[in-house]
């Protein structure tokens, strides 16, 4: 059984812009839909929470920064085979102030954490698929988020994040998938995916983790 742990936000947790930001129900999440897509011989395990960071502090929430969780998490959900890990988004927020550099050296960190053996209780380190997550819209300034946001400077800087997540996924041997070249953010709010989204990203994540284990 290879056991696979999903690592994000609010769109690896489901959140429904068109209800209320609700969660989508298992088989509608990508998650669920790459469990269905793998089928025997595969455990999926979801830890998606909103407003989830990579090493950033949120002011108004203190339980959102990944450095201080994914620890804890690893050694929950050991022996595991596959890191899908997809985060960055919630970095772009104003109040953080970030520049792609901050937010890559953030991801890293979180790279450094999956792969040192004290957090995999003596077995073998994970295999990772580092994906860069779908755009911030154009719009997001007009969006229900739009106060959390610096409008186009936080689309623009969501455009970068593909270019240098590829070189950090080649820096630390990791498989790399890019988001945004199969999902959009919905129309609703320029942040999260809608069910069709869900079901387009689960398609080209279930096929990249079905690559990468018949290569093991």
């Amino acid at each position: 059984m290879k056991q696979i742990l999903c690592f994000g936000d609010s769109n690896t947790w489901g959140h429904d812009p068109c209800n209320d930001g609700k969660r989508f129900s298992f088989d509608k999440r990508w998650t669920g839909i790459v469990t269905k897509y793998l089928g025997d011989g595969f455990s999926v395990q979801e830890e998606g929470l909103c407003g989830r960071t990579t090493v950033f502090e949120d002011p108004f929430d203190p339980y959102l920064c990944s450095k201080d969780s994914l620890p804890v998490i690893l050694r929950t959900h050991c022996p595991i085979d596959l890191v899908i890990l997809m985060l960055g988004t919630n970095d772009i927020k104003q109040y953080f102030h970030a520049d792609i550099s901050a937010i890559t050296q953030g991801i890293e960190t979180l790279l450094q954490m999956i792969q040192k053996p004290e957090f995999s209780q003596g077995y073998p380190a994970a295999q990772i698929l580092l994906i860069s997550p779908i755009l911030i819209g154009e719009q997001i300034a007009d969006s229900p988020f739009g106060e959390l946001f610096d409008g186009r400077h936080a689309y623009q800087l969501s455009l970068k994040l593909a270019k240098a997540y590829q070189k950090t996924a080649q820096k630390f041997h990791c498989h790399f998938l890019n988001a945004a070249e199969y999902a959009q953010p919905s129309a609703k709010d320029c942040l999260h995916l809608d069910s069709a989204g869900h079901a387009a990203l689960a398609k080209a994540i279930g096929a990249e983790v079905k690559k990468i284990f018949s290569k093991t």
